[in-house]
């Protein structure tokens, strides 16, 4: 129960956190599915799902932090993917700002839940 309510509070925390960074910068939130960037995104989030499995797959006997690792990379490269596509295609919108902001909030809550939970 107590995992949880912890991963509810961080979900709560992470959602306000990108309303409030959405509010500061006045960067309306945009929709990449409706513009050729929906494709390379759903593409590049497969190729890098893919990618982080079999790294997993691979490195777990060897590596014991291997799923951690698998999260943070995952969350960092479909990140850095979305920011990158949303520059891309919407260079007048600073949504790509509020992307790369919210990087570090989840490898950080990635981590506190990590350390809370052990």
């Amino acid at each position: 129960m107590e995992t949880v309510l912890l991963f509810l509070g961080l979900i709560v925390v992470f959602f306000g956190a990108e309303y409030l960074m959405r509010k500061l910068l006045k960067v309306e939130k945009v929709n990449l599915s409706e513009t050729p960037g929906g494709k390379v995104n759903n593409w590049g989030r497969g190729v890098i799902l893919g990618v982080a499995l079999i790294g997993v797959i691979l490195f777990l006997d060897d590596f014991a932090d291997a799923i951690l690792w698998f999260w943070i990379y995952y969350f960092l490269s479909v990140g850095i993917l979305e920011a990158f596509l949303e520059w891309r295609y919407f260079p007048d919108s600073k949504s790509y700002l509020v992307s790369l902001l919210q990087i570090p909030f989840v490898i950080g809550f990635l981590l506190i839940a990590i350390y809370l939970l052990s």
